[in-house]
């Protein structure tokens, strides 16, 4: 009895494994049942058997993926200076999470590319999961000036950033290393990112503290270039 339930364990083991390979390779639809089984070195009754059937299979690989992210420590600030800090810690970390190429990562990747409306409750649990550490650093960066939405537009920007990273790398742009960025590489990369959000998000702070002034400066801007789109 023993026996036959470390066995059943081992196959069930086996598939989600297999799964989240094939899964974050191939994309849901591209899978098939006989793909996971041959991977897996289990017969097709055994995915009905544990999951019922290919949908719920890949839910408990997404689930699983979320459930063995850890997220960076969030150490504590005692001002703007030290969120900046924290802020590059988290994209350095972001990117070798990228370069490691990880399969909640390739999951919600795929998901985004090709939704199938059968996790989506569980894309958003992911990317809030793997986000809240950017949310709170962003927060501490602009000294907690700024409203959630923006934060969270901030966190975008940031996000979409490190993922131009491999981008980059597979055009060939870090030709001495493609396909995968050096830690060098990817240190030079994570300051660009982090002098580049930081400034956009200083701007965005001002602009908060002072609507004013940054409603002036966007109005005076468009009645300067209102002749030249007319003569243009």
């Amino acid at each position: 009895m023993v026996t036959s339930q470390r066995q059943a364990a081992s196959t069930r083991d086996r598939l989600v494994f297999s799964a989240c390979k094939i899964f974050a390779s191939k994309g849901y639809r591209d899978t098939t049942v006989a793909d996971i089984c041959e991977a897996a070195q289990a017969n097709i009754a055994s995915v009905n058997y544990h999951f019922g059937n290919k949908e719920s299979l890949y839910r408990q690989v997404f689930q699983r993926q979320i459930d063995l992210y850890e997220p960076p420590h969030l150490p504590p600030v005692a001002n703007c200076e030290d969120g900046v800090k924290v802020l590059k810690s988290f994209i350095v970390d972001r990117l070798e999470w990228l370069v490691q190429d990880d399969p909640l990562e390739r999951l919600i990747r795929a998901e985004l590319v090709q939704p199938t409306g059968l996790v989506d409750d569980l894309r958003v649990a992911g990317l809030e999961k793997s986000q809240t550490h950017f949310i709170e650093a962003v927060r501490m960066a602009s000294g907690d000036a700024l409203p959630e939405a923006t934060v969270r537009l901030c966190v975008t920007s940031i996000l979409s950033q490190c993922r131009a990273l491999m981008a980059l790398s597979q055009l060939g742009f870090y030709a001495t290393s493609a396909p995968r960025p050096t830690d060098a590489e990817i240190e030079t990369f994570a300051n660009h990112v982090t002098v580049f959000s930081v400034a956009g998000i200083k701007a965005l702070t001002e602009r908060q503290q002072n609507p004013g002034a940054g409603f002036t400066q966007t109005q005076s801007t468009s009645q300067s270039s209102e002749p030249l789109a007319q003569h243009s």
